[in-house]
C-alpha cells in the first residue's frame, strides 16, 4: 500500500541537495538560501485500499551551506622516543667484538620482551570502551593506503638479496659468458643454508680446551637460526662472527726473524646462553653453515680496517665512545652548524623539522569528504601546494633553518595523506557559528558533549553487534540522482527524473542493501522510509531473532516522526523483541552507510546512465569484495501506508505537553517495547522514561 498523504510542514529536497541536508537545515538554520519548487503528483489507487489518494505538495527547499567543524591539533610525534636496553657486561671477554655480539643477542631478547608486553597490554585493553571523536580519527591517520611511490622491496633483485641474507632459497645471477659481463641472467637457483653435522673428530675429544662434543644439537640449531633469522644484515653477521673468533699470538717463536708468516692462531667459540665454548674450526663453520673463504674474507677486512667500525654502525649498535660522545654534545649547540649542509645528521634533522611543520598545521576530519576516508584536510586559507611550500619556507627563515627541496616536501606531504581540498558538504552549523563567535562557549561545549556521547554509544553498540548480542543498522538517504546523466550539453536544459537511494548498512555482517525508487513511484514521506526499514529488519529477524538497534540522523520528516515510530512499534510487538532507535548529533552524523554512497557515486561518475535500472546495476558493480551491495528497484506496490490514523498506537512522540517542555528534536533515544509502549531519552546518560502519551487501543488484526 502506498502512502501519498503529506503534512503541510513536510519538505521535499531539491534536485541539487540531499534530503537529510534539506530537512536539518529547515529546522535550525537562521540564515538560509531558499529555493521554492512546486511539485504536483497524482498516484493511482492501490488495490488493497479503498482510498482515493491524490495530493498536491508545495515544498520549500531551504539549504544552509555554511557547515564544517575545524579541529586544530598536533599529532603525536613518536620519532624521538627511544628504548635503550640495559646491557649487562659479560664476565668472560675474548676480543673487542664480544661486546658487540652480546649487544645483538641482548637486543633481540629485549625486543621479544617488549613485544610480549605490548601484546599483553593490547589484550587487556580490548574491553575498554574508547571515546570515538573526530580528533581520535585524525590522530589515527595511518598515511596513504595506495602510494604512488615504487616499492623497492618487491623488486626481484632486492627480494633475492633479502632471501640470501636470511639464508633462504633464492634465484641467483650468472654470466651468460664467463669472460663477459654484458649479459647477466637471473635464472640460477640457490639452495637454502643448512646446518652441517657436528664434530666427530677423535682429536677434539682428547683436547681439554675443546668442547665440541658437549654442545647439543638443539643449542646448535638455536645458534644457527639466530644467526640467519635474527641478524638482518651482513654487517651484523660479520660483527657477530668476529666476536666469536680470538686471535692469539704465539707464546714462543723458533725463528729469530722479526717478520714471520705466522701472525697468530685463531680460536673459535660458540656461545650457549651466557657461556662461550671453544670448538674446532669445522664445528664452528658447520654450525653457522658458512664456508672457510667467507670467514677468511671477514678476518682480512677486519685487519685492514684496524678494528674500527663506522660511526653510524656503532651508533646503531648502541656503542658509545669518545667520538660519539663528542658528537652528542654538539647536537644542542646551534653554533657548530650540524643542522646545515648535506650530511646524514643534517638531512635527518631537516626531515624531522618538516614533519613537525605538518603536525602543527590545523586539520579537518576526513568524513566531510567521504570519498577519501583516510585523508586529512588542511585549513581553508591554504589554496595550493605551492602556497603551502611558501609557508614552509617562511617558517624556515624565521627558525633559521634550510628548507628541503620542493620534491622532498611533496613526498612527505603525500606520505602523510594530506590534502588542501576544502570539503563543502555535511558541514556543522553550530561549529561554524562558534568559529565566528556567534555561539557561546557553554552552548558549544554541550554540543560537543552530545556528539561525543553519541559516538561512544555507537561504538559500544557496534562491538555488541560484532559479538552477536544484537543487530545494529545505520540508515541514510543518498543525495538525489538525476536521470538521464550524460555529458551532452543539450541535456542540461531538459527536465530530469529524480531517483533516490535509501541505504541500510548492517554493522555485524557488513552487508548493505540499497532501495532505489524514483519520483514517479512515491513521494518522500515517512511511510516510504518505514517500508524499507521494516523490510530489512523483518528479513534479518527471520534469520536470527535478536534485539535491534538503529542509528540515523535527526531528520524529522525522515527518521524522527510518529509514522516511523508506530511502524517500528508494530514490528516490535509482532516479533516480541525490543527495537531501539538512536539519533546522532546534527552536523556529526558520520555513519558506515556513507561509505556505500561514496563508492556508488565514484562508480556512477565514470559512465553515462539513463534509467533507474542502470543505477541498480552500477551499484551492484561498485563493490566486489567482500561481497557486492544488494540493490532493489522499488515500485509503488512495495510501499505500505503507516500514516493511517486508525492504526497508529501513538498520535505523537513529543516528550512534553506544555510550553518549554522537551520537543521531538530533543529526543536522543527511542525504545519500542514488545508490550506496546515507547520509552525515550533526552540525553544518552539518562534513564528511559515512558512517553507521556496515552496509547490508542487498536485492533492488531488490521495491522
Amino acid at each position: 500500500m502506498l502512502s501519498n498523504t503529506a503534512d503541510n510542514d513536510t519538505d521535499v529536497s531539491c534536485y541539487s541537495y540531499s534530503v537529510d541536508e534539506l530537512y536539518e537545515a529547515v529546522e535550525n538554520s537562521s540564515k538560509l538560501v531558499t529555493r521554492q519548487t512546486t511539485v504536483k503528483k497524482t498516484i493511482s489507487k492501490p488495490a488493497s485500499l479503498n482510498l482515493n489518494v491524490s495530493n498536491e505538495l508545495d515544498c520549500n527547499s531551504e539549504i544552509n551551506i555554511n557547515n564544517i567543524e575545524i579541529f586544530e591539533f598536533n599529532e603525536l610525534n613518536n620519532d624521538n622516543m627511544k628504548i635503550i636496553p640495559n646491557y649487562e657486561n659479560e664476565t668472560e671477554s675474548v676480543t673487542n667484538h664480544n661486546i658487540i655480539a652480546d649487544i645483538i643477542h641482548d637486543d633481540d631478547t629485549n625486543k621479544s620482551s617488549l613485544e610480549h608486553n605490548n601484546n599483553n597490554n593490547i589484550q587487556n585493553n580490548k574491553d575498554i570502551n574508547v571515546s570515538v571523536e573526530e580528533n581520535d580519527t585524525i590522530s589515527q591517520n595511518i598515511g596513504r593506503k595506495r602510494s604512488k611511490k615504487a616499492n623497492s622491496e618487491a623488486w626481484s633483485r632486492n627480494d633475492a638479496k633479502c632471501k640470501r641474507i636470511r639464508g633462504e632459497a633464492y634465484l641467483g645471477y650468472r654470466r651468460k659468458e664467463k669472460q663477459s659481463t654484458l649479459n647477466i641472467l637471473h635464472d640460477t637457483p640457490r639452495e637454502e643454508r643448512q646446518m652441517g653435522p657436528p664434530c666427530q673428530s677423535k682429536i677434539c675429544k682428547q683436547w681439554k680446551t675443546r668442547f665440541c662434543s658437549e654442545i647439543k644439537c638443539d643449542d646448535r640449531l638455536k645458534i644457527f637460526n639466530h644467526f640467519w633469522k635474527d641478524l638482518v644484515c651482513w654487517k651484523e653477521k660479520q660483527i657477530y662472527i668476529l666476536s666469536l673468533i680470538e686471535l692469539v699470538e704465539p707464546k714462543q717463536r723458533t725463528t729469530k726473524s722479526l717478520t714471520s708468516r705466522r701472525s697468530g692462531t685463531y680460536f673459535y667459540y660458540l656461545k650457549v646462553g651466557n657461556s662461550k665454548f671453544c670448538v674446532c674450526r669445522n664445528m664452528f663453520l658447520n654450525t653457522f653453515g658458512l664456508k672457510e673463504s667467507t670467514i677468511r674474507y671477514w678476518l682480512q677486512r677486519e685487519s685492514l680496517s684496524e678494528n674500527i667500525l663506522p660511526r653510524n654502525v656503532r651508533e646503531d649498535l648502541g656503542i658509545v665512545d669518545e667520538e660519539i660522545e663528542c658528537v652528542m654534545e654538539t647536537e644542542n649547540d646551534v653554533s657548530i652548524g650540524h643542522k646545515k649542509g648535506f650530511s646524514r645528521r643534517a638531512k635527518k634533522y631537516k626531515n624531522e623539522y618538516l614533519k613537525q611543520f605538518f603536525n602543527k598545521l590545523p586539520k579537518l576530519p576526513s568524513h566531510y569528504c567521504r570519498k577519501s576516508t583516510r585523508k586529512l584536510y588542511l585549513q581553508t586559507d591554504i589554496t595550493s601546494i605551492a602556497h603551502l611550500y611558501n609557508i614552509y619556507c617562511d617558517a624556515c627563515k624565521i627558525d633559521n633553518e634550510e628548507p628541503l627541496s620542493r620534491k622532498k616536501f611533496v613526498n612527505v606531504y603525500n606520505d602523510k595523506n594530506l590534502s588542501i581540498f576544502m570539503p563543502k558538504k555535511d558541514q556543522c552549523d553550530k561549529c561554524c557559528e562558534y568559529k565566528v563567535n556567534n555561539v557561546s562557549e557553554e552552548e558549544y561545549q554541550k554540543h560537543i558533549a552530545r556528539k561525543n556521547q553519541a559516538r561512544e554509544e555507537k561504538n559500544r553498540d557496534k562491538i555488541s553487534a560484532e559479538s552477536g548480542e544484537c543487530h545494529t543498522f545505520t540508515c541514510d538517504l543518498m543525495a538525489v540522482q538525476l536521470l538521464p546523466y550524460c555529458q551532452a550539453s543539450a541535456l542540461y536544459y531538459k527536465m530530469k527524473l529524480a531517483v533516490h537511494n535509501y541505504t541500510i548498512y548492517n554493522l555485524s555482517t557488513h552487508e548493505a542493501i540499497c532501495y532505489w525508487f524514483d519520483e514517479s513511484q512515491c513521494d518522500l514521506v515517512a511511510s516510504v522510509f518505514a517500508s524499507c526499514l521494516v523490510d530489512t529488519i523483518e528479513k534479518t529477524l527471520n534469520t536470527s531473532l535478536k534485539p535491534v538497534i538503529i542509528y540515523t540522523d535527526g531528520c524529522t520528516a525522515q527518521n524522527r516522526n510518529s509514522v516511523l515510530s508506530n511502524a517500528l512499534l508494530h514490528l516490535s510487538i509482532k516479533y516480541n523483541i525490543d527495537i531501539t532507535q538512536k539519533y546522532l548529533e546534527k552536523g556529526h552524523t558520520q555513519m558506515e552507510c556513507d561509505s556505500v554512497h561514496s563508492v556508488i557515486e565514484r562508480k556512477m561518475k565514470t559512465t553515462d546512465h539513463y534509467l533507474p535500472s542502470q543505477l541498480c546495476n552500477l551499484a551492484t558493480e561498485a563493490r566486489r569484495y567482500p561481497f557486492p551491495y544488494k540493490n532493489k528497484l522499488l515500485e509503488f506496490s512495495f510501499f505500505s501506508d503507516y500514516s493511517i490514523k486508525n492504526l497508529m498506537i501513538y498520535d505523537s512522540i513529543r516528550p512534553g505537553k506544555k510550553s518549554f517542555d522537551p520537543v521531538v528534536t530533543d529526543i536522543r533515544v527511542l525504545k519500542y517495547c514488545a508490550k506496546g509502549v515507547i520509552l525515550y531519552k533526552i540525553n544518552y546518560n539518562d534513564d528511559f522514561t515512558e512517553m507521556p502519551r496515552r496509547p490508542n487501543k487498536i485492533d492488531m488484526q488490521n495491522v
